[in-house]
């Protein structure tokens, strides 16, 4: 499959589905998390491109001090997208993810070690990680380590119907977290994260192209995209609650990003969950917007113009706002059991500063005249939560 291409919405999904289903790691230190099952279903549509698909998630205790965890995730992907029709025909089709872990609590120490395996017929991934949480000061601060490794092989379809493939090579992958929990008072919580992360291998897409040539002009030619052979990154996010009086929350977070090929972003978040009766509601908003690799562009004005060529578009300067409601209703069964249904809508606008339109109906222009590239997207998800 051409993983790659959807590389974006795949990683802001899965985060998404990981908040939901997993919750955030430094609320389990010092404690196991209560039994349950959870099955979620999921849809994004936007830019040409739809995934859905069902995750399930079962976590179970044994004993005070051990639990373990599974999840099975499926995204079955149609994608008629700017990249894809720009340089090869639209496609169908679906990734396969397992995931697995434990976690043993020893005193005020949880220890978590997780395993995932994702698969597709283009790319294959496997991941390892271990982290580390430790409650002090009365349980007033947690700190949590965190390590992930992760092994890719890259491929490339080399005929219409998928039947022949070639490696195109692997890509080494590791990710260093460092988290700050902290309760100031009885109502305001804060966090602190910073991420390091550093990747090596085959980091470009195999199918995609840039394109070169005068800016007036329709005589434009293309050839493939030629990515450096590393990247490391570094992320700090800090986030603070206040729980109002009236069981509401207020939530605030802002992220720094940069990386060794140029990118600076900054991303801004504000949420607001109010109970309603049997049912808590909850509306966020958040703004993110990020400056150009530097070996991007959006027309190159030679053939080997550089040494490094990208025209990825999540590789631009540009912005997106997302818009975030969601609606919980939890009903106790019997005083140990416990179900919670939630329906979640996302919609996201995403804005594009130096990357034109060149799909079909504006190819026939010169680059200079086509218009900068925008569209919308809708996500929705569907949740059931049974707490035993």
């Amino acid at each position: 499959m051409k993983a790659m291409l959807r590389k974006w919405f795949i990683t802001w999904l899965r985060s998404s589905l990981a908040a939901l289903l997993l919750g955030s790691p430094l609320a389990w230190a010092g404690v196991l998390p209560e039994d349950r099952a959870d099955l979620l279903l999921h849809q994004y549509e936007g830019g040409g491109v739809t995934i859905s698909g069902p995750s399930l998630l079962v976590r179970k205790k044994f004993g005070e001090n051990l639990a373990a965890n599974a999840t099975y995730e499926v995204d079955m992907v149609s994608s008629a997208s700017i990249d894809v029709l720009s340089a090869a025909s639209a496609y169908k089709e679906t990734r396969d993810q397992w995931s697995g872990g434990v976690s043993y609590l020893r005193g005020k120490t949880t220890y978590n070690v997780n395993f995932l395996n994702s698969s597709e017929k283009d790319y294959y991934s496997d991941n390892a990680s271990l982290s580390i949480s430790e409650d002090m000061f009365g349980d007033l601060t947690t700190v949590t380590l965190g390590f992930t490794r992760g092994w890719d092989d890259v491929k490339q379809r080399l005929n219409k119907s998928g039947t022949q493939y070639a490696d195109k090579g692997t890509v080494d992958r590791r990710n260093y977290r460092l988290g700050l929990s902290q309760i100031v008072t009885r109502n305001f919580l804060m966090g602190l994260n910073y991420e390091s992360a550093a990747q090596e291998g085959y980091l470009q897409n195999p199918y995609r192209r840039v394109r070169y040539g005068a800016s007036n002009s329709t005589a434009i030619s293309y050839q493939n995209e030629i990515y450096p052979r590393t990247r490391t990154a570094n992320a700090a996010t800090l986030d603070g609650r206040y729980f109002l009086p009236y069981r509401a929350s207020v939530k605030g977070s802002y992220r720094y990003y940069s990386d060794s090929w140029g990118i600076v972003a900054h991303t801004g978040e504000l949420e607001y969950v109010h109970p309603i009766k049997s049912f808590i509601a909850e509306a966020s908003v958040r703004y993110y917007t990020q400056t150009r690799a530097d070996f991007y562009a959006d027309l190159f004005p030679y053939i080997d113009a550089q040494n490094f060529l990208a025209r990825d578009k999540e590789l631009s300067t540009f912005n997106d706002v997302t818009l975030h409601l969601g609606l919980n209703w939890r009903r106790a069964w019997t005083p140990s059991v416990s179900g919670v249904a939630s329906v979640f809508y996302d919609r996201i606008q995403y804005s594009y500063q130096d990357f034109r339109n060149n799909l079909p109906r504006y190819s026939g222009r010169a680059p200079i005249n086509q218009p900068l590239y925008s569209y919308g997207a809708n996500v929705f998800q569907v949740q059931y939560s049974l707490q035993f």
